[in-house]
């Protein structure tokens, strides 16, 4: 259940890749929750995508690399300001 912008973002993109599934934050209900769950749990597809997922963001360097290119972004343009 997304609670802002870039978690709606970030569902729809697990959802598109079959990883999971995305309740909107109006259309919550326990048996919708209950239904997605159960959803989730007989179907192993979700759970393979998952962690294909989870590999590839450990093979591009997960956040310790995001930390990296940032800081990169960060000196280069207050290099380019100097």
């Amino acid at each position: 259940v997304p609670q802002q912008a870039e978690q709606t973002l970030n569902s729809i993109q697990i959802v598109k890749i079959g990883a999971g599934l995305m309740i909107k934050p109006n259309e919550v209900t326990v048996e919708d929750i209950r239904t997605r769950v159960e959803k989730l749990l007989s179907n192993d597809q979700y759970a393979k995508n998952a962690h294909q997922l989870r590999d590839s963001l450990h093979q591009g360097g997960g956040i310790a690399r995001a930390v990296d290119e940032i800081n990169k972004l960060l000196n280069k343009a207050s290099s380019s300001v100097s």
